[in-house]
């Protein structure tokens, strides 16, 4: 979640990203992810450095497991995995 200026009425307003920078650490072996890391020249604590809130919010696929999308090749993981 970042906090910014809309520029079109100088109010303040929050943003919700559904995505954060660590995501992609479930998507890709732990060696890439440490290269990835390296080059990029952060650290793990960028959690800590980077947002000003994390919000967790429960799945709305929760009992929606009829619509679990297999046919999709980067969802390897089961139902309970994911």
């Amino acid at each position: 979640m970042a906090k910014t200026e809309v520029q079109e009425t100088g109010k303040s307003a929050v943003i919700f990203c559904d995505r954060g920078v660590l995501d992609g650490s479930a998507y890709v072996e732990d060696e890439l992810w440490t290269q990835i890391m390296d080059d990029a020249g952060w650290e793990l604590s960028i959690r800590d450095k980077r947002y000003d809130a994390v919000v967790h919010m429960v799945t709305a696929a929760l009992g929606a497991e009829p619509f679990y999308d297999y046919g999709n090749e980067t969802r390897y993981e089961t139902i309970p995995e994911a």
